[in-house]
């Protein structure tokens, strides 16, 4: 932690400078989002949702989508889609440079012996800081 605040300081100060530490008056504009990377790779991002639910982090796994795909559905609904299934294994394919399928498998959290196998296709949006999580549609089994 004291490590991410050391970075954090030290890039605060960089911008800080980069704007006027040269002494000349700068007249100070609205900083504009970065526009999305070209060709992503979503593994790590992916990766780390699903870490987050496996570990029942909802509030971080739920974090991580879009505003306005929480507008539309709760954290509610997301923790009651999530934890009906325990301990996922995690299959993700990037199909372009917004979209990912991915196939979930583990046991039913209230009937160990039964397995479960879930679908879902994830659309991603960049925010102008970072990807986000725009949507996720679940398909049937």
């Amino acid at each position: 932690m004291r490590v991410r605040l050391v970075l954090l300081a030290v890039s605060l100060a960089a911008a800080v400078c980069a704007g006027g530490c040269s002494g000349s008056s700068s007249s100070t504009s609205a900083a504009s989002p970065a526009p999305a990377p070209s060709d992503p790779d979503f593994s790590a991002m992916m990766e780390n949702f699903y870490q987050q639910i496996e570990g029942k982090h909802w509030s971080f796994a739920y974090g991580m989508l879009s505003a306005r795909y929480r507008k539309r559905f709760s954290e509610d609904d997301f923790i009651d889609r999530y934890s009906t299934i325990d301990s996922p294994d995690v299959l993700v394919r990037q199909l372009g440079d917004r979209s990912v399928d991915v196939r979930l498998t583990g046991t039913d959290a209230h009937d160990p012996a039964q397995h479960l196998a879930e679908y879902e296709q994830v659309s991603l949006a960049w925010d102008g800081a970072e990807w986000v999580i725009d949507d996720i549609k679940r398909a049937p089994n």
